[in-house]
């Protein structure tokens, strides 16, 4: 971030005239440095890879955007991998290296953070909202590519991934219960994290149905439904007031339209 602070200070000592053509450059090779924030952080932080690959799919980097998403979904957590999990600020889970119990329960997953030469989940559990979102992101790129190919390799992982997050409805009712899986959460929309986590959720079996996944779009679509008609009741919302809980209105309504549009 630093970085563009000082490019973008320089070109504001330019004239007026070439604020807009310098910045639009600077934004585009910012934007498109790398999957990490910034292209200068040692690891990969799926939730805001997400983020970065749907910036890279507004400007038309499709190709780069699918192999992008194929090397973060090659680290998901499998028996064979090395994660350490349990890092946290707010709880007193020790730190620990995942046992094979722990990495066939969260087969299919996706860390909290991809280092070199092993992975690292925060908090006891993986993150429900940087699965759905890269689930979203994923299935984004493989409609906008629209290689039967890629997409016959691709969409097992993410419906494997989307399997093993159902594992988070403890108690049957649609909707994912949170636990102590996401306390790092390093955004300003923590204090809504639950319902935030869910609405991710549900984008994910959207964007699973959309793609028409191995012939199961009328199941991810019914899951779709279902998890919708949760969050309706156990957040009590409505289409006039989508969120409430707090939280910035103008994020809540655009995460809410996104995700209901298409219902």
């Amino acid at each position: 971030m630093l970085r563009l602070e000082v490019e973008t200070e320089r070109i504001l000592q330019l004239p007026r005239s070439r604020w807009y053509s310098c910045l639009s450059s600077i934004l585009y090779s910012f934007i498109t440095g790398g999957i990490s924030p910034s292209a200068n952080y040692v690891g990969v932080w799926p939730r805001d890879a997400a983020f970065i690959l749907r910036s890279w799919l507004v400007l038309g980097e499709v190709e780069r955007g699918v192999k992008a998403c194929i090397k973060i979904w090659k680290h998901r957590i499998t028996p064979s991998s090395v994660v350490v999990a349990g890092r946290s600020g707010n709880t007193f889970i020790p730190t620990i290296l995942a046992d094979i119990g722990y990495k066939q329960k969260y087969e299919g997953l996706l860390p909290t953070t991809i280092l070199r030469g092993c992975s690292e989940v925060y908090g006891a559990e993986p993150d429900i909202d940087s699965n759905a979102l890269m689930i979203s992101v994923t299935c984004m790129f493989l409609k906008k590519l629209g290689s039967r190919r890629i997409a016959g390799e691709v969409i097992p992982l993410l419906e494997k991934c989307a399997e093993a997050l159902m594992q988070f409805d403890e108690d049957g009712d649609a909707v994912l219960e949170q636990g102590p899986n996401e306390d790092w959460m390093d955004t300003a929309y923590r204090s809504g994290k639950v319902l935030y986590s869910n609405l991710c959720w549900a984008s994910a079996l959207k964007a699973l149905a959309d793609t028409h996944a191995n012939g199961r779009s009328d199941y991810w679509h019914d899951l779709y439904r279902e998890a919708i008609k949760a969050i309706v009741k156990t957040f009590k919302l409505d289409s006039e007031h989508p969120i409430g809980v707090v939280g910035p209105k103008l994020f809540r309504y655009h995460v809410w339209q996104d995700i209901t549009l298409a219902a």
